[in-house]
């Protein structure tokens, strides 16, 4: 310590700081009240004049003598005491104190005490002394307490020693936590009384303190007492003040919480969330489990040396929000959900919660946290809410009656497309063996755009279309490698798909798909996406699609009023056909419309009108032949079973093969053949087209049905007409196939025909006719075979083939045709199949004579009916052929012959006197004669 003597301000052991006493001498020397500063040690630092003058000493010797130089009462420890608990409670007291005067008197004063501290440490006591008999501040409201009183309102346990150890006081306090009474222990030593805590922690800090006059604080256990201390000892000159608490129950506590945090570690460990625990101001890392580094992927050593090193893989546009709520640790507790990047540059969600752990007095000692890896099912509420937006969104897609279908169809697409996070997406539809992208979302300058076709088999979707199932396929190559193999997935880079047949009144019509090189995998939700909208697609379609048919039935209605009303105004068949085309063509269901009849002798259909289209048939063969391919179409089945034939889509139905490249060139997908029928008259085919797939069905086919009988009624009237005006026939065309099978010749080739039928009588009649080369065999085994043929005479044979005679006997169909009124003009057997033309004269009932040749030939089928003009009379075909047929020579023979008698029975001339009257050879003369009689009579007879 300093000395007394010398200036104050040269005192080391005064500060330029202590308090009022040394700041203003001339100020506080004039207060009332003496003032004195005692130093942490017992030592007076400073005292005022005042306090000089009450103490009767030099105020110059009163600066660095002890306490109890100046306080008789309380002692030094006594006031030490009350120093520390001050200086603990930040507080100030006033008590009652005896001051020593020079000539050794005392004087009863009041002190009003409060700790003064350098730094965080107890520095001494200063003190504001008033004699007790003074009237100064007589307002003064606290009043003066015993020493013992005020040390006893001390919470804490106190006890005072001496330099010999000995105690010279204790609070009640420290009687009971000593277990022992204030009076046994003063004047004790305490380590007599206290044997056990010799050569422990107590003792040797203890000493330490009086050793260094250094404050000393310390916590440990005494087994007699079985208690826990936590002790602070402050030195004196004079001896020890110690302040100390039974924490027991926070020793024990600790304890257990050690315990707990002991197995707090062992299961952290095998624990896969990452759980952590910092001192109370989050700067020092206590413990982290070994879950950091396997989610994080980070040495957790790096959080031990900086405890906020996490933040550094915390996400970018997280990091300031989490380190915000991080550094509110305590006061607020930690809950976030943030995302971390891992050093692979992977992104992890976590969900972290961190909170304070209290002692029993409410201290924060520790915080504690764990952070969950929530990667799975943050994505998974990602996709939730990113489904119910697309979900949100696809509704009110689908109920928005102001988008077109086709624009709800795209965007639906790039809906689907951002879910299933594919490359493409699309609505396709099948055309036969092709598949048609109608619409398509894709990348720019991807490899498909919309309208592009390709062959079905290239695709993903046949199998979808054959399976009529929601097709999944991750990875093609792996789970299909032959359709990886395809030529659609090798020129795209496919890999991935994922479709849904697109079902049309029960039929599938084309899918609703997404694929790409890869995928994560495709989800319940993504197949169930799929399937919904592909219902939906296929209900619209199908929607639209009846739609479509009642406005094309309700216009086909109005149409046929309106050819009803036409047809009445027509006087020809021309015009009636004319008439039914251009009226279909010019409506908006259909595309055009054309009408044609069969060709009997080559059983192909040839046009007689069109309108909406220029030359369709050009170029096309249809058949009405049963066993000819060309005849399966609905052209070739109307006219042969009278009824009406559709092909709902031309380019599946297998029938319609040989014309596939009609409904691309012509743009149509529906056709339908309406027979033109009428009494079982056959007057060709009309036949409509429509862009519409699946048209021509229900009451649609009805109304197409009923047009077929009135355009056949019409024709029929009008050729009735005529023929009731004027040298008019009709001419019924009849056809039989393989009717000589029925008598044994399957394979008869070659044509046969029967061109002249001559009655001779007693129902017998003499045929003419000609047998080409290949039939010539057929001809005399069918004469045999034939019941009504009696005779066969062949009359002229050539390299071409065999002109013949027949007599038949009783023929049953000459006869009844013959009956009539009819007559058979001709006749032919080709290739083993029956044709026959007859004509009926106006006046007729045409309808008997067909079912006149059907009774006797029930083979036979009504293949055509139209009107012909009669033949010229024969003296007209004679005087035309004299004219204009015969050659000079030919005329100048006949004539001569004529008029010579020539033809005269006896002969007047002979042929040798005709041919030397014109100078000429004899054969000449016959060889000009019989040319020329050959063409009279066949001008005479020969009708066509």
């Amino acid at each position: 310590m300093g000395s007394a003597e010398g200036e104050e301000s040269a005192d080391p052991a005064v500060s330029d700081d202590d308090d009022v006493v040394t700041r203003d001498s001339s100020l506080v020397d004039d207060l009332a009240d003496g003032l004195v500063r005692l130093g942490a040690n017992g030592e007076i630092r400073a005292v005022n004049e005042t306090l000089a003058e009450l103490a009767g000493r030099p105020r110059k010797e009163l600066l660095g003598e002890r306490v109890s130089a100046v306080f008789a009462e309380p002692t030094p420890e006594q006031l030490y005491t009350v120093g520390h608990s001050l200086y603990e409670a930040d507080d100030a007291t006033t008590v009652e104190c005896s001051l020593r005067t020079g000539d050794g008197d005392t004087v009863p004063c009041d002190v009003r005490l409060q700790a003064c501290a350098d730094g965080d440490e107890f520095d001494g006591l200063s003190g504001v002394v008033r004699p007790l008999d003074s009237d100064t501040n007589p307002a003064e409201p606290e009043q003066p307490a015993d020493i013992d009183q005020v040390l006893d309102r001390i919470t804490d346990a106190v006890f005072a020693l001496d330099e010999e150890w000995q105690f010279t006081y204790l609070n009640d306090q420290a009687g009971e936590l000593l277990e022992s009474p204030e009076g046994e222990l003063i004047g004790s030593v305490v380590w007599d009384e206290f044997s056990e805590a010799v050569d422990t922690t107590f003792q040797q800090q203890y000493e330490r303190a009086m050793r260094t006059q250094e404050v000393v604080t310390f916590e440990e256990y005494f087994p007699p007492l079985d208690t826990w201390f936590t002790v602070r000892a402050y030195p004196s000159k004079t001896g020890l003040s110690v302040y100390f608490r039974d924490i027991t129950d926070r020793k024990e506590m600790e304890a257990e919480l050690r315990e707990r945090e002991q197995r707090f570690v062992m299961l952290s460990e095998n624990l896969n969330e990452v759980v952590w625990m910092t001192s109370p101001d989050g700067e020092e890392m206590l413990y982290i489990n070994s879950a950091y580094e396997k989610v994080w992927g980070r040495e957790r050593d790096e959080l031990y040396d900086d405890a906020e090193a996490f933040l550094d893989g915390v996400h970018p546009d997280d990091r300031e929000r989490v380190r915000e709520s991080y550094q509110a640790l305590p006061e607020e507790e930690f809950e976030e959900i943030y995302r971390i990047v891992r050093p692979d540059g992977t992104e992890r969600w976590m969900e972290a919660r961190g909170s304070p752990v209290r002692d029993t007095d409410g201290e924060v000692i520790r915080v504690v946290g764990i952070g969950e890896d929530i990667t799975e099912r943050r994505e998974a509420e990602l996709e939730l809410e990113a489904r119910e937006e697309h979900l949100r969104e696809t509704t009110e897609i689908i109920a928005d009656k102001t988008r077109t279908f086709d624009e709800q169809v795209e965007e639906l697409l790039e809906i689907g497309r951002e879910t299933l996070d594919a490359e493409y997406a699309t609505v396709s539809r099948i055309r036969g063996d092709q598949y048609v992208f109608d619409t398509v979302v894709g990348p720019e300058g991807g490899d498909i755009d919309s309208g592009d076709v390709v062959p079905l088999s290239s695709t993903n979707c046949e199998r979808t279309i054959s399976s009529e199932e929601t097709v999944i396929l991750e990875n093609i190559e792996d789970e299909a490698p032959e359709l990886a193999r395809r030529e659609g997935n090798q020129t795209t880079d496919i890999n991935c798909y994922l479709g849904t047949p697109i079902f049309v009144d029960g039929e599938v019509i084309g899918t609703f798909c997404f694929y790409g090189s890869s995928v994560s995998g495709f989800t319940e939700w993504d197949e169930t996406f799929v399937d919904l909208v592909g219902d939906w697609l296929g209900s619209r379609l199908e929607s639209r699609r009846n739609t479509e048919r009642l406005a094309a039935l309700n216009e086909l209605n109005g149409v046929v009023r309106g050819i009803s009303e036409a047809v009445i105004e027509q006087s020809t068949r021309e015009q009636i056909e004319e008439t039914v085309c251009e009226r279909l063509a010019e409506s908006e269901s259909y595309t055009f419309a054309w009408l044609g009849e069969p060709n009997t002798a080559t059983q192909e259909i040839e046009l007689r009108a069109e309108a909406g289209v220029e030359g369709y048939l050009d170029g096309v063969t249809i058949s009405v032949a049963p066993d000819d391919e060309e005849s399966q179409g609905p052209t070739g089945r109307a006219i042969r079973t009278e009824e009406v034939q559709t092909a709902q889509n031309v380019t599946t139905d297998p029938q319609y093969e040989p014309w596939q490249e009609q409904p691309e060139r012509y743009d149509f997908q529906s056709s339908a053949a309406v027979p033109i029928v009428h009494e079982g008259t056959i007057y060709g085919a009309l036949n409509v087209y429509t862009e519409r797939l699946d048209a021509f069905e229900g009451e649609e086919r009805d109304v197409l049905e009923h047009l077929g009988e009135l355009v056949g009624h019409a024709i029929a009237a009008v050729e009735r007409k005529r023929a009731l005006m004027g040298d008019n026939l009709t001419e019924l065309e009849f056809g039989a196939p393989n009717f000589l099978s029925g008598y044994g010749h399957d394979s008869m080739e070659g044509t046969i025909s029967l061109e002249q039928s001559i009655p001779v009588g007693d129902e017998t009649f003499l045929v003419y006719g000609t047998a080409d080369e290949e039939s010539v065999d057929s001809l005399k085994s069918i004469a045999k075979a034939l019941p009504d043929w009696d005779e066969l005479t062949a009359i002229d044979e050539d390299l071409d083939g065999t002109r013949f005679e027949i007599r038949l006997s009783e023929p049953p169909l000459l006869s009844a045709v013959a009956s009539l009124g009819g007559s058979v003009e001709r006749a032919v057997f080709e290739d083993g199949d029956f044709r026959m033309t007859v004509h009926v004269p106006g006046g007729v009932d045409v309808r008997t004579v067909i079912d006149a040749v059907q009774d006797m030939m029930p083979e036979a089928n009504a293949l055509a009916r139209r009107q012909v003009t009669k033949s010229d009379a024969p003296s007209e075909r004679v005087d035309r052929t004299l004219s204009t047929e015969l050659t000079d020579r030919q005329r100048t023979a006949l004539e001569a012959a004529y008029y010579a008698g020539f033809f005269e029975w006896p002969r007047d001339s002979s042929g040798e006197d005709v041919a030397e009257s014109l100078d000429i050879a004899s054969p000449t003369f016959h060889q000009h004669a019989r040319a020329a009689e050959n063409k009279i009579f066949g001008a005479l007879f020969d009708e066509t």
